[in-house]
């Protein structure tokens, strides 16, 4: 199965014209521990009203057993203009 990173999904979604933003991550509990949640709302233009879509990834979820990344980029944000 391929793997993609963050990046290669915004770029994607700039590409439909119906990206429309993000939030920055807001994170809350104690990091790296199981239940350590991230929330983003991205933004998607449906018929010409902006839409923000919500979803939270929690770490015990998502981190891998190697955290080079992790540790290099905690907390990377991007801003699309």
């Amino acid at each position: 199965m391929p793997v993609t990173s963050i990046d290669y999904m915004r770029s994607r979604a700039a590409m439909t014209q119906d990206y429309a933003g993000q939030d920055d991550a807001i994170f809350t509990g104690t990091p790296k521990t199981a239940d350590f949640p991230a929330t983003v709302t991205v933004y998607r233009t449906v018929h010409a009203l902006r839409c923000g879509f919500t979803a939270t990834a929690r770490w015990s979820e998502y981190k891998p057993d190697h955290d080079f990344m992790w540790l290099k980029m905690p907390h990377r944000r991007y801003r699309w203009i």
